[in-house]
């Protein structure tokens, strides 16, 4: 009686798989794509790379199309308050 009670019991324990295709058979068998698919080594390179431009192509559009702030108004207190 006791083997029968684990029995019943054991399935409801488990959650239900109802997607196969995001689940897969096991814990959990996604299929990898893109940048996660390369291997190490080469999506670290990508993503530095991809991360420097970025990061370049932003201060370039604050620093030229910005006028860089900072800068402007150090030389805005200069021009009116010149050194002795």
């Amino acid at each position: 009686v006791s083997s029968l009670l684990l029995t019943i019991d054991e399935p409801s324990m488990r959650p239900v798989n109802y997607n196969k295709q995001l689940y897969g058979p096991g814990p959990l068998a996604r299929r990898m794509g893109g940048i996660a698919a390369r291997p190490p080594i080469q999506s670290l390179v990508i993503t530095a790379v991809q991360a420097t431009v970025f990061g370049l192509t932003c201060g370039f559009i604050y620093k030229f199309g910005y006028g860089d702030p900072g800068t402007k108004a150090f030389e805005d207190y200069y021009k009116e308050n010149p050194p002795r």
